[in-house]
């Protein structure tokens, strides 16, 4: 819209002042209340020539000399009718000139630097995609996490003996298809004597690996949001299969096998070592490992 459209669109109330339009002057979009360019205030407007009793008022001192022009000046005298010229009656001429002279055109109080189309960039909203197609892939992966990962374990888990056992599971970074994250809150549930069963549980009812026939390269047991525990892949799966085997046998393969993050055996014992420290070394390490799943 041209710029003196755009204030007389102000003016009768149809662009309110909160409205955003483009000001060349700033190169930016500002509201209308910020841009006093486009809230000038109204023209004086031009009162007629009032003469009482026959007689015209001097013309006010306020008129700048170079309005007094003659043309003005003639215009400014009429010839008035006979009914102005008797007492008390009052007439009303309009002196145009005088107007004209008063108050300039809205024209030409148009023609300013602004007098020019109102400019609108069409940019390409880059950040504004770049947001949406993040949104896209995080949701993405929440709801296939949700649809092939943990909807199925947490539903496999419901039809065992730790079935009220809060657990969730998710993809590695929620996008690794080769990883499995497995979450157990601290719980009271979980102790030293039923671990071993409670894994071997969890091993047995953990979902396929999406998209793939193969087995998960590894799985990440934390009571936090970081893996804390690791199995590889193949032994998450034997430990899955051992069904029959006694619990002491289920915890001697899962301290063997068990990892810490940075892939350092949790169990640490030297060959030919005596059977007492054996077995003390490996009650202290299951102890460590099982209060990570315990409340504080």
């Amino acid at each position: 819209m041209p710029r003196s459209e755009v204030i007389e669109a102000i003016r009768r109330g149809e662009i309110p002042q909160d409205n955003w339009v483009w000001s060349p002057s700033h190169n930016d979009w500002k509201q209308v209340a910020e841009l006093p360019e486009l809230n000038p205030p109204p023209p004086t407007p031009s009162r007629p020539a009032v003469f009482m009793d026959g007689k015209m008022p001097p013309m006010p001192s306020s008129i700048p000399q170079a309005t007094k022009t003659p043309a003005a000046a003639k215009a400014a005298n009429p010839v008035l009718p006979k009914a102005a010229t008797q007492p008390h009656q009052v007439s009303v001429a309009h002196t145009t000139a005088a107007s004209a002279a008063l108050a300039p055109s809205a024209t030409a109080a148009a023609k300013t630097r602004f007098s020019k189309k109102m400019e609108v960039k069409n940019e390409f909203p880059f950040f504004k995609v770049l947001f949406g197609i993040i949104f896209l892939i995080v949701g993405g992966a929440l709801a296939g996490n949700y649809l092939y990962v943990d909807s199925p374990f947490t539903l496999n888990m419901s039809n065992t003996p730790y079935a009220t056992v809060p657990v969730y599971a998710h993809l590695g970074a929620f996008i690794q298809p080769g990883a499995l994250v497995i979450h157990i809150p601290p719980t009271t549930a979980i102790n030293e004597g039923n671990m071993a069963n409670f894994l071997a549980t969890l091993a047995r009812n953990t979902p396929p690996r999406p998209f793939s026939s193969s087995q998960y390269d590894g799985v990440g047991l934390t009571s936090a949001w970081k893996s804390q525990y690791v199995f590889n892949g193949a032994d998450w799966d034997t430990l899955g299969k051992m069904i029959k085997v006694p619990a002491e046998e289920r915890r001697k393969f899962e301290l063997e096998h068990l990892l810490l993050l940075d892939g350092t055996p949790l169990l640490k014992v030297k060959k030919d070592e005596d059977p007492a420290t054996v077995t003390a070394a490996e009650d202290k390490a299951w102890q460590a490992f099982v209060s990570n799943f315990n409340p504080k």
